[in-house]
């Protein structure tokens, strides 16, 4: 499922002349794994099973913050998950979905590799467990905005291309756009993965740390 709907893209102004309901949905659906990737987290409520390296302490970090928790597993063993504590549960407050995590009060989670099964429903969203962040889903917008001309049409490509550097000088005046590549002159203007800032602050702001388990 796309962070964003037709709806809400058609509400926003792209027109069925710019893009039918197929290629549009294929646009939204593009922008959502283009987020998974760059952020290396999910955005949507998902059945997944994470297998995780035991950290010899007390407390377990997640791949994900957790939605549900239904089974937790211990070097074979089933753990309760009534006496584990929950930590990232989108709604809650503090918030701590950057930094999701189980801690098992009464006792350490063995070092080992992979030796850790948790099973539930995972998923960076708001407080009603199924939306994504604001920012999440106007990034997949303006993501699929990006890729509305198509190829063919050369006219919407030049546009298209339209913010990368030149400068023109005429009856004394000149004036020099934006690069949008990277080393391009004046490409330090535009900095992140896409060059839109709008987009790159929002998968900055959402970028998962460097710590948790796989899939």
């Amino acid at each position: 499922m796309s962070y964003a709907t037709l709806v809400q893209a058609r509400a926003e102004g792209i027109t069925l002349q710019q893009a039918d309901d197929l290629r549009l949905q294929s646009l939204l659906d593009a922008a959502t794994r283009f987020i998974d990737d760059a952020t290396g987290w999910w955005f949507s409520p998902r059945a997944a099973t994470l297998r995780l390296d035991g950290t010899g302490l007390d407390w377990l970090p997640l791949s994900a913050p957790p939605i549900t928790v239904t089974s937790v597993v211990l070097d074979g063993s089933a753990l309760t998950v009534g006496e584990l504590l929950v930590d990232g549960v989108p709604g809650e407050l503090p918030d701590r979905r950057h930094v999701p995590q189980l801690a098992r009060p009464s006792g350490c989670w063995a070092r080992g590799r992979r030796n850790v099964v948790v099973a539930g429903t995972f998923g960076f969203v708001e407080a009603d467990l199924t939306s994504p962040p604001p920012a999440i889903r106007e990034a997949c917008l303006r993501l699929a905005v990006r890729d509305l001309a198509l190829i063919g049409d050369a006219e919407e490509q030049i546009e298209r291309r339209a913010g990368e550097v030149f400068r023109e000088q005429t009856d004394g005046h000149s004036y020099e756009r934006g690069g949008v590549l990277p080393g391009a002159p004046g490409g330090w203007r535009n900095n992140g993965l896409t060059s839109d800032p709008d987009i790159d602050r929002a998968l900055e702001r959402y970028r998962r740390p460097p710590a948790g388990g796989r899939v």
